[in-house]
């Protein structure tokens, strides 16, 4: 009886300290216009209340694959893809090490306009800092991150 007490007991500890894989975006309006946008694969995950609202967050619970992040001001579709001048994305993968880890980049589209991204929290080494669009015409290179639960700050302008 004892064994299976204390087993349970070690598997319960276990557990408990098992921690599920999260992500938090950060949003930084700073442009007085437009929301910014999260999309992955055409569906939309978050839009925020508009320009008056300077910080916004969102959270997700597993790896996000495939994102992409505009501030929607009708130079960029729903899905984050140019409709005509001034469209800046952030478009990339949050993920654990072991699943391939993070990356990002910025595409400026015919210019855009100022957009910043960092990567914060999460434990480990290898992430860069962060990346600004300043100066960029087309795609931006792909900024990485080996370390868990990473977490993203995106401004615009």
């Amino acid at each position: 009886m004892f064994k299976l007490t204390a087993s349970l007991a070690l598997l319960v500890s276990l557990a408990s300290t098992v921690s599920a894989e999260q992500h938090t975006f950060v949003f930084d309006n700073r442009c007085g216009f437009g929301a910014p946008a999260l999309v992955q694969n055409g569906r939309v995950l978050f839009v925020s209340n508009g320009p008056i609202h300077n910080y916004d967050a969102f959270t997700v619970g597993n790896s996000l694959v495939n994102f992409t992040s505009f501030l929607s001001s009708g130079s960029c579709s729903t899905s984050g893809n140019p409709t005509g001048t001034n469209c800046t994305v952030v478009h990339g993968t949050l993920a654990l090490p072991g699943q391939g880890g993070s990356s990002v980049q910025i595409n400026a589209v015919d210019g855009g306009f100022p957009t910043t991204f960092a990567y914060t929290g999460g434990s480990g080494s290898g992430c860069w800092d962060g990346y600004s669009s300043n100066g960029l015409t087309g795609a931006g290179p792909v900024e990485t991150c080996a370390a868990n639960d990473v977490n993203l700050a995106i401004r615009f302008c």
